[in-house]
């Protein structure tokens, strides 16, 4: 019979030991046991030879083939130094298997939320002599928070290909410690794009990159996110591009910044800034190969609530842009542009009032100068709805709009200007026609009437006036939808003909029974008596886990005798019908083969095809691809990249299109 320890001495450390023979001293509250030792804990589980507990410290000793098992890792050593209360731990030439990856390192020491790993090896590869690998000098893992090297080198084999100085990266997000990519195009040429990401904890981390292109020169880019807290947060995103093929040397540069500052839970304030610039500006704008935009972007907007249904908002911007004689203007202004709103207070059961009021002043360039417009809109309003009576539900809303414009170019009457006023209602009516959603209509009718300024306006005003028709259910593996509007201010094209009032009948039916999944779709002129456009698709897969192919295809019909309102078009481009398919095998795991093919019915030719592969090669991914388009040359693809470091990559694009843009950091 094996020998059992039970350690509930101190019950802040329980733990259950076994092992071949155990002694327990109830003087020191000191275990020794010997043979086929397993000592378990809530935290951790050890194999050893032999071990050592002081139960009233929590010290242990393992010793002899050592086999610690915590949190989905396993750590091997010939010896091993733990705390059951602390649950920090020391160990020499140790082996750590944390799926994907292996780490061999000389020393392991974990002391809180923090484990040290001395000249550590590491991959992913569990070969004997691993297709790649990488060393650094030490490892540092924070629980919960990222990971951290020094000198780190990757190997391809036994060749090393990279060095990093420091690294992180955060165990939570989606950030990775670096992106390497090469390949090759018509554009850049030879290039490799590199990213090293730095993370300091889960609020602050700066990307570094270097970016080399053989036929434009070098990139060099800078990524910065930061934060005090998780209400004080920013970012900075910058780079500069030294094109030193070009004759003058141009060096383009570019920036946007951005900072959140939430001051409590109802106030927020934004500050933002971009600009995009460029070291030749005249030269490169009389250029008509180089970039001939250049702007300086800077905005601050703050909001705030008022009780529990009333917000504020301040908002101003200023955007310069460069003139072709090489000098700034400004290009857009607002100054400032305020906004107030009440929302939903009811007055009466069911009935409730809203509002909203905005403010702005706006300065608009133009040719020799520019002027400031001012403007404010108030739109106070009422809904009401009635309680669901039977099959029936009915809803309503009214609304009156204030609009006051001031476009004063000589900027002297600031008060001037126009007062328009409009009134808006709406009604819905809901019908439930089968029970259980089976089949519903919706009936809505919205009206539009200008109050003043009438002076010249056709229909005395009206801007609005509509019905609209919608019809949908379904049940169980089908489901539809279709919908029409009628226009009450269209003049009939022929007396006594108003199917031209409506406006395209939308239609949608689709079908879902376990594998195969069908669909279709159009579009109906009732006035043309035509189909505007008509599709159909279709879709069956392999149920089997794992699933080993699927199959889906698609008719498109365009009918391009009319344009998008259902009338005749000005110009008639050809009519265009197509049919789509698409078939994926996965012959196994690690193989697996598409087909994408478009055919044009009307031509009867075959107008686009692709064919891929993806192979997954031990630790290694690769895949490659054929596509042919209208009007272009074949192109091939291919990539390649470690399974557990997929940024680190070698590609070849499928187009001739740079892999960077410079005006990409403005719209961030």
């Amino acid at each position: 019979m094996t020998p059992t320890a039970d350690a509930k001495i101190n019950t802040s450390m329980p733990l259950f030991i076994t092992a071949d023979e155990l002694i327990y001293s109830n003087d020191t509250s000191e275990i020794n046991g010997k043979g086929n030792v397993v000592a378990r804990s809530d935290d951790i589980t050890i194999f050893s030879d032999s071990i050592y507990v002081n139960s009233n410290s929590g010290d242990a000793i393992a010793q002899g083939h050592v086999l610690a098992v915590q949190a989905g890792s396993s750590i091997y050593t010939d010896k091993l130094n733990y705390n059951f209360k602390t649950l920090d731990s020391y160990a020499e030439h140790v082996d750590v298997i944390s799926s994907p990856w292996i780490v061999r390192g000389d020393k392991l020491k974990k002391q809180g939320v923090k484990t040290e790993i001395e000249k550590p090896v590491f991959t992913t590869c569990d070969k004997e002599s691993p297709h790649f690998r990488m060393q650094a000098s030490a490892l540092n893992i924070y629980e919960g928070d990222k990971i951290e090297s020094w000198n780190t080198v990757i190997f391809l084999g036994n060749i090393p290909v990279f060095y990093f100085p420091y690294f992180a990266q955060p165990l939570k997000g989606e950030k990775k410690p670096f992106d390497i990519q090469f390949g090759h195009n018509d554009y850049s040429g030879w290039y490799v794009n590199t990213l090293y990401n730095v993370a300091f904890n889960q609020y602050n981390n700066w990307g570094l990159g270097y970016n080399y292109m053989e036929k434009i020169g070098a990139a060099y880019v800078l990524n910065i996110a930061y934060g005090l807290n998780k209400d004080s947060l920013g970012t900075f995103n910058g780079s500069l591009t030294d094109d030193f093929k070009s004759t003058p040397r141009l060096r383009q540069w570019a920036f946007n910044f951005n900072h959140d500052q939430i001051i409590n839970d109802h106030t927020r304030l934004n500050l933002r800034a971009a600009s995009l610039s460029d070291s030749n500006m005249a030269a490169t704008l009389q250029d008509t190969q180089g970039v001939d935009v250049f702007r300086h972007d800077f905005g601050a907007s703050f909001s705030t609530a008022i009780g529990n249904n009333q917000s504020i908002g301040i908002s101003i911007a200023d955007t310069e842009q460069l003139t072709t004689n090489s000098r700034y203007y400004t290009a857009a202004r607002s100054l400032p542009s305020f906004n107030y709103s009440l929302t939903s207070m009811p007055i009466l059961p069911r009935l409730y009032y809203t509002h909203a009021l905005t403010l702005n002043r706006s300065y608009n360039a133009q040719d020799g100068g520019g002027y400031y417009s001012d403007a404010a809109n108030f739109t106070p309003s009422l809904s009401y709805s009635i309680p669901s009576f039977y099959i029936l539900s009915l809803s309503a809303n009214a609304g009156l709009t204030s609009s006051w414009q001031n476009t004063n170019e000589n900027q002297k009457k600031f008060f001037a200007g126009d007062m328009v006023n409009s009134m808006n209602t709406s009604e819905n009516a809901s019908i439930d026609i089968l029970p259980y959603g089976f089949l519903k209509a919706n009936l809505t009718y919205a009206y539009s009437k200008m109050l003043n300024k009438l002076e010249g306006m056709p229909h005395a005003g009206i801007t609005g006036n509509n019905a609209s028709l919608s019809v949908n259910g379904g049940g169980g593996f089908i489901s539809f939808n279709s919908s029409v509007t009628y226009d009450l201010l269209t003049a009939t094209v022929k007396p006594g003909f108003d199917t031209d009032r409506l406006s395209m009948i939308n239609f949608n039916a689709n079908t879902t029974g376990g594998d195969i999944y069908f669909s279709a779709n159009g579009l109906y002129s009732p006035y043309a008596n035509m189909i505007k456009n008509l599709s159909f698709s279709f879709s069956l897969m392999d149920t089997g886990a794992p699933s080993m192919w699927s199959l889906s295809m698609m008719t498109n019909y365009v009918n391009n005798i009319m344009d998008t309102t259902g009338h005749q078009a000005i110009t008639r481009t050809p009519d265009t019908m197509t049919f789509n398919s698409t078939l994926n095998f996965n012959f196994t795991p690690e193989f697996t083969f598409s087909i994408n093919r478009q055919y044009d019915l009307i031509l009867k030719q075959l107008t686009s095809e692709s064919y891929a592969a993806t192979w997954h090669l031990h630790c290694w991914e690769a895949s490659i691809s054929y596509i042919k388009l209208p009007g272009q040359v074949p192109q091939y693809f291919f990539t390649v990249f470690i399974s557990a470091i997929p940024e680190a990559k070698f590609n070849k694009p499928t187009t001739a299109a740079p892999d960077y843009k410079l005006d990409d950091l403005m719209n961030q």
